[in-house]
């Protein structure tokens, strides 16, 4: 942080491209066989689409599939963004907390291990709860931690005897742990709600729509800051927009009902959802079964 602020934004710019450029030149210099084709295995794949297409329109018209995927947007949606409005309170030095670029670098890198933590104590403790029991709870703490940002905005912590650094870390690495608390169950729920046959597809599609909430936050807080009047400069009702974000945390409680009431461990999919699809898996079997027994020649048709 400290070495980029010392640039102009072009020399800066151009150094954050390294790696990607390099990366590109990569994919480049990597030798990978290639396996021949031919044009009755295209077919076969092309065959398998149109199915794969109908059974997910089918999974997603489930209410058991449905229900928690309008939760896991909801969950973030509802819940609008702050962060760059606080980021401009803790580094104004006049109006604000004044911190440095070093320091707001060492409270998200404390946040980040704080993550990790969050991951490790849910595999090795809360794996076992329920998905509702998980989000709720995640969801009630987070609610509390943010009421830290509320006591550093309005300098309560002052009165309190309790340093801004200590307090802004502190808030920081506790949220960090508790979204990593909520996002862990909400990915093994994505990966529970996936069919057989297209598996990696639809979890994509999943993830897509889970990301997307966290994109509606951030449009939402911005929305928020320009009501508030929250500028790099004016900070006087920050503490409301705290408060309205605070309060906001509590509304996907109310929507725990969309989750279903199971374990990791349990079955979401009913039973024909949960059986393989023969029309797709067939397809693919053979093209399998084609290039191990013929990897480096031209094949002939399979037989179905």
């Amino acid at each position: 942080m400290a070495f980029i602020g010392r640039h102009v934004s072009q020399e800066a710019f151009g150094l954050l491209l390294i790696q990607p450029i390099l990366f590109f030149i990569l994919a480049f210099m990597l030798l990978e066989p290639r396996h021949p084709r031919r044009l009755g295995q295209i077919k076969q794949i092309n065959r398998s689409i149109w199915p794969a297409a109908k059974k997910t329109w089918t999974t997603l018209k489930c209410p058991l599939v449905w229900k928690p995927t309008c939760y896991t947007f909801l969950s973030w949606a509802m819940c609008p963004d702050i962060t760059e409005g606080l980021f401009y309170y803790y580094t104004n030095p006049t109006l604000g907390l004044g911190f440095s670029q070093e320091f707001i670098g060492v409270i998200f890198a404390v946040g980040s291990v704080l993550s990790f933590l969050g991951a490790l104590i849910y595999h090795k403790g809360l794996k076992g709860l329920t998905f509702r029991s998980l989000l709720f709870w995640a969801q009630l703490f987070l609610f509390l931690s943010g009421m830290l940002d509320l006591i550093l905005v309005t300098r309560f912590n002052k009165q309190l005897g309790i340093p801004d650094y200590f307090l802004a870390a502190g808030d920081e690495s506790l949220a960090q742990a508790l979204y990593r608390l909520k996002w862990m169950p909400i990915y093994i729920l994505c990966a529970r709600l996936c069919p057989a046959g297209i598996e990696g597809f639809f979890y994509a599609l999943l993830v897509a729509i889970d990301l997307l909430g966290l994109r509606a936050s951030e449009w939402g807080g911005s929305v928020l800051l320009k009501l508030t009047s929250v500028t790099r400069t004016n900070f006087k009702f920050l503490w409301v927009t705290v408060l309205i974000r605070n309060t906001l945390r509590l509304l996907p409680m109310v929507l725990l009902f969309l989750v279903p009431n199971i374990t990791a461990d349990g079955e979401v999919l009913p039973s024909e959802l949960v059986g393989a699809s023969e029309e797709i898996d067939t397809d693919d079997e053979n093209i399998q079964l084609v290039l191990q027994e013929h990897p480096l020649k031209a094949v002939d048709k399979p037989n179905l």
